[in-house]
């Protein structure tokens, strides 16, 4: 059986709105349209923290896969504090397999701002084909 590296993705689930702007963003649809294809296509195996089917508390399997996995993409759009978390104990433990994505709709905050990151356009909050596209690792 062939091992596959693992690309842990943190980011939002469901739909978020936008507070500033009122736009709703599904950020389901951006993972299952693009960043999991996008990972998958790179031969990595993708996992977000709502895809695990272990039981338990949500934090030990979130922990092992901030810090095990080999690689990890990171969506900071909308500035979700458990996002910001999850970075930051991926960033102390793989900063340079780490990826962060974000939405170009506010500026990122200062401390992320300087971490090169991979930004996507959204057209009313929908992530649009060609925006998808440039999400491909």
């Amino acid at each position: 059986m062939n091992h596959k590296a693992l690309c842990f993705v943190a980011m939002p689930f469901g739909k978020k709105r936008d507070l500033a702007s009122g736009v709703e963003i599904d950020f389901d649809y951006i993972y299952k349209a693009a960043i999991k294809p996008a990972i998958e296509e790179t031969g990595l195996e993708s996992l977000r923290a709502d895809e695990e089917r272990t039981g338990g508390i949500i934090h030990v399997p979130m922990f092992a896969r901030l810090l095990l996995a080999e690689f990890a993409v990171v969506d900071l759009t909308l500035a979700n504090p458990n996002v910001f978390y999850e970075l930051g104990i991926r960033h102390a433990a793989r900063p340079f397999t780490t990826v962060p994505i974000f939405a170009n709709i506010h500026p990122l905050p200062f401390d992320v701002a300087m971490i090169r990151g991979i930004g996507y356009e959204l057209n009313g909050g929908r992530l649009t084909e060609e925006a998808a596209g440039k999400l491909k690792i």
